[in-house]
């Protein structure tokens, strides 16, 4: 929440506190150097009100020796439509039919009559052709702006002021008092949006958001939603202070140093919070308690932040400088707005454990506070808490009893014992193995820390950082107990444990500092004399944030300031916040080396300037708490004594008795020898064997060697699910080697490729979450080259090929192949990763045509090719099967990016070689015979799972024999038969295609369809308005949903969208789509859908509907109106069964999505 400062006799107080979901953690800092750390329940309304007032009621109480009453006052002496529903299209789960988006925060949009567009886009220069847009009959010189970027902008509509404050004063006079703005291009224009904004608080409006004062930065869907979400969440927040304020003196209260915490780490006075920057005050707050305490900027070693929580987990990093991301996902809504690098990870101590299809799984359904693990006593599910509780690394007589009807019960291991004996009995049962309640324990705990592994591996490993190469930060309620297993699967040697870890949130929050900062658009190219127009406006915005904090902070010691750049290179979409270099104006040097080190490569090409940015911080106290610096100056260590032992139970040991530590009764210097349990009254830490932990002042160090790999070859459910985990995680770690090395924008920035590993016969073992319609048929290029070589397959080949009928997909995307052999030159296993190739030739660019018949136009096709043998790259052969031979062909040309086709070949061989390596890695640890068997059986646990769905299928719909039929466009029948063995779950597939592509979401047996979201076998994200508008000569005229278009039925399909863009300027113009002639069908008596257009509408009046498939040459002021179809109806209409609810109350949402989840979702939108 925040921090007070309070004054008493003995000298002032600083009371931070952290309102968490289920508890508020209170660090109080006394004059006298006195610290002290507690928790309550956030919400125990028989005993209080409000916490936080609760918490400062018996601090002051403690303070001033008296008594005082609950209740009592306490004396402190110091523009388009539809834009957010649509968002970007994409469908939040990939695989999901049910598609399940963010409920809406905002009930009402109301449209205004203004238009503005950018003059030039960066993609063309209009020349002699500039010439009024369609609807403009003013001259271009008078309707031309220059926006704050410094770009200029044509106003094509201006603001009508009379209707906008009709259609305010309407609202307002329905009830509404808080209202979001945002207009096309305001980050650089706000003129017409500050105007609205004037109006309605001259209405009577409350509170009014505009995104052009939030967040001056281009993307308008970002920009609209964070001005919805602030305006969502400021009159909460506000409303929540005001009830906090009434618990206190208000005259005192303005005398006190009271303070909020902020997303990005720093301090706010309350009067200026906002609702957008608060969304992670919580987490924030940790992230400084371990940058402040873990890291010494003498010895830089850079620290990783596990933060375990109830329900999820935190990760992020510190290597001496905050790490801020601008754009993420915060709750499943869009926000920009600057925030720690902080990705939650759907693992915590909540996190449901179960047993599928023959694997240990944990999460992402989180049981949350209620109704809770089952040890809560609210009947609940078996969670990690259970496996703690039953481990003994939790201990119920030094937890909270909080539990049971009267909030007086401890936690109910027996409760934990009986879930936890349910799922065990189900493993053996299906296994044929004998596992305890303990070991069942133990295993899902070790598949949770795998599970929390690879979110830590791509925060680091994404950025070009080795993971090993970090301390690990452990906090949080949970931290404690998994940090040891944590550090060992990451091969971290150190782990740090704050004594406060477990309320490290609010002791983050006592040590952080006020911070004011302001960003402004800036639209250059990075050059000495655009540095020279950029530095005035540095200097203003340093000005103007130093004003304001000596207004909120006249105290405060000293007040340094940061200039940034926003950067990124012309082309691209990756920016990169660089930091004004100490000594130099260097931003380019410190940009190349960024994006170097994070991306793997330098282009020749212009740096562009984005944005301008200052960060000023207000220091007004020593914060200097990092007591790791007393490790180094400990002249001699000595074993702790215990008097008491604990029962435990470890992988490998077995049930033992471990000696029992209270954290605050350790002597300096004193060392612990694992396995060990320390306690204090807010936490449990696990000393795992074969480590050490070391008791300094304020923190307890664990120093952790690596264990001996269990190498039994023998089939276990446990080590199953964790080498499920490896592999896949391998295909992640051979993504991101192959986007550090490509240098086509589709594969670095797009990620628009997939890898995988595959057996030694090509079958499928695992694969990263990447695009499905390459992984589909990855396993047949595989197959197809193996009977090709029949043999001829030897140790250093690997094979380029993208041939349709050898396992391809379309010609664009080439996959590289690589074999790995044993000792005896026996085929182990295989890597493989597919890319998409900008241009592989053909009859046009990008080698998409509309129009093509044969194969050859599009591009290059090459069945099988050793593009490297002996370990030799051979170039000649690339060239000739992609360079030469297409352009052999009438009407075609060669690849025309060969350069860039050869280094991204190159890139996937590296990407396979890393999965090699890995691989390998894994053999050197558990044995050949050991990984090899783990593939086998990964593979089988996939093909039981399918066959017992589809058996499952059978029993429940009575019968095995399914069928579909439908149609293309162009008339073409497809039909489907699927013959199931009911008893064996075989199946016999009989179809002439695949399923046709629908945009509208269909419904389905318990949901209505969602409108305007991707629903095709990729997860394709939208081009924002701002970003279209910026890039190329188009004007958006129309982009909302189609109403009317889904099927009814008893669910309704989801409506499509309709999205019209006009020509600025001659140009080509192509469209590839489907269910142009027919209509999406419905399904069980629910009605079609309505059939998609595509209407290019000629500026002289003249409609032609162009079809499915069409290339046309059009001239500016022709406009294309895209109409996609809707999704069809399920169920007859007028049938009243109600629809699917949108969770069952353990469905995981991750609160923080940093740059770990933005990769995610554009790995998904391929």
């Amino acid at each position: 929440m925040g921090s007070l400062g309070y004054n008493i006799a003995s000298g002032p107080v600083r009371v931070a506190i952290d309102r968490g979901g289920t508890f508020t953690d209170v660090i109080v800092l006394y004059a006298d150097g006195r610290e002290r750390a507690f928790k309550l329940l956030s919400r125990d309304p028989s005993n209080y009100r409000d916490a936080p007032i609760e918490a400062l009621r018996r601090i002051l109480e403690e303070v001033d020796g008296q008594s005082i009453p609950k209740g009592v006052p306490l004396d402190l002496t110091s523009i388009v439509k539809d834009p957010l529903k649509i968002g970007n299209q994409s469908r939040p789960d990939m695989f999901a039919l049910n598609v399940q988006r963010p409920e809406l925060l905002y009930t009402k949009v109301v449209e205004v009559p203004e238009r503005v567009t950018l003059y030039d886009s960066t993609a063309y220069k209009r020349g002699d052709k500039d010439e009024p847009i369609n609807g403009s009959t003013k001259p271009v010189e008078d309707n031309v702006r220059t926006g704050i970027s410094g770009e200029r902008v044509r106003v094509i509509e201006p603001l009508d002021m009379g209707e906008m404050r009709a259609a305010l004063q309407q609202t307002f006079g329905e009830g509404f008092r808080s209202i979001a703005i945002c207009l096309l291009h305001s980050y650089t224009f706000p003129d017409h949006e500050l105007a609205i904004a004037q109006a309605a608080r001259e209405i009577g409006f409350t509170q009014v958001s505009a995104s052009s004062e939030l967040s001056p930065a281009i993307r308008m869907l970002p920009r609209a939603s964070s001005a919805v979400t602030d305006a969502y969440l400021t009159p909460e927040i506000m409303a929540y202070l005001e009830g906090f304020q009434s618990g206190v003196d208000r005259k005192s209260l303005e005398s006190v140093n009271w303070r909020i915490m902020q997303s990005d780490g720093g301090l706010v006075h309350p009067k200026k919070l906002s609702g957008l920057r608060a969304l992670l005050s919580g987490p924030a707050g940790g992230v400084i308690g371990y940058a402040k305490t873990s890291y010494i900027p003498e010895k830089p070693v850079p620290v990783i932040g596990f933060d375990m929580g109830g329900t999820s987990t935190d990760v992020s990093r510190y290597a001496g400088a905050l790490e801020h991301v601008f754009e993420s996902t915060t709750a499943g809504i869009s926000v920009q707005a600057p925030q720690l690098d902080i990705n939650t990870v759907a693992a915590g101590g909540g996190s449901v454990l179960s047993w599928r299809k023959g694997i240990l799984t944990v999460g992402p359904d989180s049981a949350g506070s209620h109704s809770g693990p089952a040890c809560y006593r609210k009947g609940g599910p078996a969670t990690v808490t259970d496996a703690n509780l039953i481990l003994g690394r939790i201990l119920p007589e030094y937890f909270p009893s909080i539990f049971g009807e009267n909030q007086d019960q401890p936690l109910d291991v027996e409760a934990s014992y009986q879930r936890m004996a349910e799922l065990a009995e189900e493993i053996n049962r299906d296994q044929g193995t004998h596992l305890s309640v303990q070991e069942a324990a133990q295993g899902f705990i070790t598949v949770a820390n795998e599970a929390m592994c690879r979110p830590i591996r791509a925060l680091t490993e994404a950025r070009g950082h080795n993971t090993a190469d970090h301390n690990l930060a452990a906090f949080g309620g949970a931290g404690g107990q998994h940090a040891c297993d944590i550090a060992r699967a990451l091969k971290i040697k150190r782990v740090i444990l704050h004594k406060y870890s477990s309320v490290l949130s609010a002791y983050g929050i006592a040590l952080a500092e006020t911070v004011q900062e302001e960003r402004l658009p800036f639209a250059e190219v990075l050059s000495s004399s655009s540095l020279d127009r950029v530095t005035p406006i540095l200097e203003d915005l340093r000005t103007n944030t130093m004003a304001s904090l000596k207004q909120m902070n006249p105290t405060c010691k000293s007040i340094s300031s940061k200039y940034f750049l926003n950067l990124r290179y012309d082309g691209s979409d990756t920016s990169v916040m660089v930091e004004k270099p100490t000594d130099s104006w260097d931003f380019e040097g410190a940009f190349v080396r960024m994006h170097y080190q994070e991306f793997g490569f330098t282009p020749e090409r212009d740096i562009l300037i984005d944005d301008v940015r200052v960060r000023s911080t207000a220091t007004t106290a020593d914060q200097d708490k990092v007591g790791l610096r007393e490790l180094d100056s400990l002249e001699q260590t000595r074993p702790a004594m215990s008097d008491q032992t604990t029962s435990m139970f470890f992988e490998g040991l077995g049930t033992i008795d471990a000696p029992l530590f209270h954290l605050d009764r350790l002597s300096f210097g004193g060392t612990i020898t694992g396995p060990a349990m320390v306690i204090d009254k807010t936490q449990s830490i696990v000393v795992a064997p074969k480590s050490t932990a070391t008791a300094l002042s304020s923190m307890l160090v664990i120093d952790v060697d690596p264990l001996d790999a269990k190498t039994t070859p023998k089939v276990d459910p446990i080590r199953l699910s964790v080498f499920a985990n490896q592999f896949m995680g391998i295909a992640e770690q051979m993504g991101r080697a192959l986007q550090k090395t490509s240098v086509s924008t589709n594969i670095k920035e797009r990620l628009d490729f997939s890898c995988a590993i595959f057996s030694a016969d090509g079958g499928l073992v695992a694969n990263a979450p990447h695009v499905p319609a390459m992984l589909g048929s990855m396993s047949f290029a595989v197959k197809w080259q193996i009977q090709h070589w029949n043999g001829n397959i030897k140790k250093g080949d690997v094979f380029l090929s993208n041939a349709p009928y050898a396992g391809g997909v379309h010609l664009p995307d080439l996959p590289v192949i690589t074999p790995v052999f044993d000792d005896h030159e026996n085929i182990l296993f295989w890597t493989a990763s597919r890319g998409h190739h900008a241009d592989v030739g053909g009859i046009v660019p990008g080698s998409m045509p509309a129009t093509s018949t044969e194969l050859w136009e599009e591009g290059a096709v090459i069945d099988a090719m050793k593009v490297i043998e002996d370990g030799v790259f051979h170039e000649d052969r690339v060239l000739e099967a992609m360079l030469y031979a297409p352009a052999r062909y009438p009407g075609c040309q060669g690849a025309r990016c060969i350069q860039d086709n050869l280094t991204d070949i190159k890139a996937q061989a590296a990407a396979n070689q890393k999965g090699v390596n890995l691989i390998n890695s894994l053999i050197e640890e558990f044995t050949l015979n050991v990984v090899t068997l783990y593939m086998d059986e990964v593979q089988k646990a996939s093909e039981n799972a399918v066959r017992d769905t589809l058996k499952t299928i059978c029993k429940e719909k009575g019968r095995n024999f399914f069928e579909a039929e439908d149609f293309m466009d162009d008339g073409s029948r497809i039909k489907l038969t699927i013959t199931v063995n009911p008893d064996t779950g075989s199946a016999k597939f009989d179809f002439t295609g695949t399923s046709p592509q629908a945009y509208g979401s269909g419904a389905g047996p318990s949901w209505h369809g969602e409108d305007g979201v991707h629903c095709h076998m990729t997860n394709t994200r939208i081009t924002d308005p701002e970003i279209l508008e910026r890039r190329y000569p188009v004007l958006l005229r129309q982009f909302g949903l189609r109403q009317g278009s889904g099927g009814r039925g008893k669910f309704s399909g989801g409506e499509g969208i309709v999205r019209e863009l006009e020509y600025l300027i001659d140009m080509h113009a192509g469209i590839l789509s489907e269910r142009r002639a027919f209509q999406p069908y419905g399904m069980a008596g629910g009605e079609p859908a309505a059939r998609g257009e595509n209407l290019w509408i000629r500026k002289n009046g003249r409609v032609i509907n162009v079809g499915g498939k069409a290339a046309c040459r059009v001239q500016a002021g022709d406009r294309m109106r895209i109409l996609t179809p809707g999704g069809g109806g399920y169920g007859s209409v007028g049938d009243s069964n109600k629809a699917m609810s949108n969770g069952n109350g353990l469905k995981f949402v991750p609160l923080a999505n940093g740059s770990v989840y933005s990769r995610k979702c554009i790995e998904e939108g391929n």
